[in-house]
């Protein structure tokens, strides 16, 4: 299980940013959180500003009041959500560039459906599915198991239930393996038609 492919087949160059927003959920969610916080800042400063013709109010305002909180509140939540962007693109780009080819097994996997209610104005629902995957996998003698989101159908990676799965592994992250199809051969397939 943990034979390794030709370790001439590690990809040597990290997917360009854009593809890996679209395949991997912590960067997708921290670049969401960056740009809600300067939003959030920027807003409230723009908001919070008086205005030119207008006599200040006799009173302080509500919004006088809590703007610069939570326009630090903005600021901090942004200086957060890029800190861990960088930490994951760091640990992504070294585990892409470093790491070690390994074959896992897909040991569960879940699709999930649920009914959103769409915007029209009839009482209409679309589905939408989430789709997890299993896989245990072996590295220096230790059996692990990594529980992935992935972003389309397992099918369109060629992972099924029991069938085995490429993956990359970095020696001081063996816990945080990447889905080799999902890192590599993805981005490769949309470096074409973008």
């Amino acid at each position: 299980m943990n034979a390794a492919p030709d370790p001439a087949s590690s990809p040597k160059s990290v997917p360009n940013f854009s593809s890996l927003f679209w395949v991997d959920y912590p960067i997708r969610r921290s670049v969401t959180a960056t740009v809600a916080g300067l939003l959030i800042a920027v807003g409230i400063w723009w908001a919070s500003r008086p205005m030119p013709n207008l006599p200040p109010p006799p009173e302080p305002s509500f919004e006088s009041m809590y703007a610069p909180r939570i326009i630090v509140g903005g600021l901090v939540l942004s200086l957060i959500g890029g800190l861990f962007l960088l930490r994951r693109y760091l640990l992504v780009r070294k585990i892409l560039t470093q790491g070690t080819p390994i074959t896992g097994t897909a040991a569960v996997v879940d699709i999930f459906d649920t009914n959103q209610k769409s915007d029209s104005s009839t009482n209409k629902f679309s589905k939408t599915y989430a789709y997890y995957v299993t896989i245990r996998y072996e590295i220096h003698g230790t059996e692990r198991k990594a529980r992935f989101k992935l972003p389309h159908s397992p099918s369109t990676y060629g992972i099924r239930k029991d069938a085995e799965v490429a993956l990359i592994v970095h020696d001081q992250a063996p816990k945080k393996p990447l889905i080799r199809a999902l890192y590599v051969d993805q981005s490769r397939r949309a470096r074409r038609f973008f």
